[in-house]
């Protein structure tokens, strides 16, 4: 937990700008792109045009260096929408 920030977060945060593909729970239909702004153990933050609702069931899909495409099944946990763009908080699923 990270005290300092006031957070309540069991698992540390790490800021990344990588792009990420959004996909219906099981499906292979990329439903949206967009940029994983933060990431950890149990989660990330996702800046997007497309529109997700709130407990959404999603697969978040994306490069991790330069060689590995990672694709891990989340749920939308918050949502929040902007003119621009749209953000989200997604916890992974176990």
């Amino acid at each position: 937990m990270d005290q300092e920030a006031g957070e309540r977060r069991a698992a540390k945060r790490y800021l990344t700008d990588c792009a990420a593909e959004l996909k219906a729970a099981g499906g292979d239909v990329v439903f949206g792109i967009g940029r994983l702004r933060d990431i950890s153990a149990g989660g990330a933050f996702v800046e997007s045009t497309s529109y997700l609702q709130d407990k959404e069931s999603v697969s978040v899909r994306f490069l991790v260096g330069s060689r590995y495409m990672v694709t891990i099944p989340a749920k939308v946990i918050w949502a929040r929408e902007y003119p621009r763009v749209n953000h989200y908080g997604i916890c992974f699923k176990e």
